[in-house]
């Protein structure tokens, strides 16, 4: 199976990784200057993330850190404001801590046969950007000059005739 799987992403060289962490090096600084990091770190408040807990479905799985949402939610005042204080530094740094980037993929069957993929993450992560996200999208939207033509998942694309269009470029090269 290893030897299948090397072949499709490619792990076996050190050069590819050089690259992929020299890219995401560029995509992080890019980032740190684009984006309003005191903006975002204004959000960070006990209320705000107590409206954030409130909000996400009760039957809301763990991810895969300890935590559940409504273990959050029930902490001290304190505490939280101890979690929202690293919440600021993720934002500072726009990194995560270590624990928050293990991610699970799950296989799931479907109704109709076949199956489909779900990620289970870190509920770090998850509560993190659920109370971002409404500025998030907002910076989206208004820093245009800040998205790469590039970007699939941009709202209003379609990311396979994206990925053609990138294809056809590369080939054409």
């Amino acid at each position: 199976v290893k030897e299948m799987w090397e072949k499709t992403w490619r792990c076996q060289g050190t050069e590819l990784v050089s690259l992929a962490n020299e890219a995401c090096n560029l995509a992080k600084e890019h980032a740190m200057k684009c984006g309003d990091k005191e903006a975002l770190k204004a959000l960070l408040t006990v209320p705000n993330l107590d409206k954030t807990l409130k909000k996400t479905k009760k039957k809301a799985s763990i991810g895969t850190d300890p935590w559940s949402f409504q273990e959050l939610l029930e902490l001290p005042s304190e505490e939280k404001a101890a979690l929202l204080s690293l919440f600021a530094e993720t934002i500072d740094t726009l990194t995560l801590p270590a624990q928050a980037l293990t991610n699970v993929v799950a296989m799931l069957g479907k109704k109709d046969g076949g199956t489909r993929c779900i990620l289970i993450m870190a509920t770090y992560y998850r509560a993190l950007i659920n109370m971002l996200k409404d500025e998030v999208r907002k910076w989206d939207v208004t820093r245009s000059e800040c998205n790469s033509y590039n970007d699939t998942a941009a709202k209003g694309k379609q990311p396979l005739l994206e990925t053609a269009r990138r294809a056809a470029r590369a080939e054409a090269k």
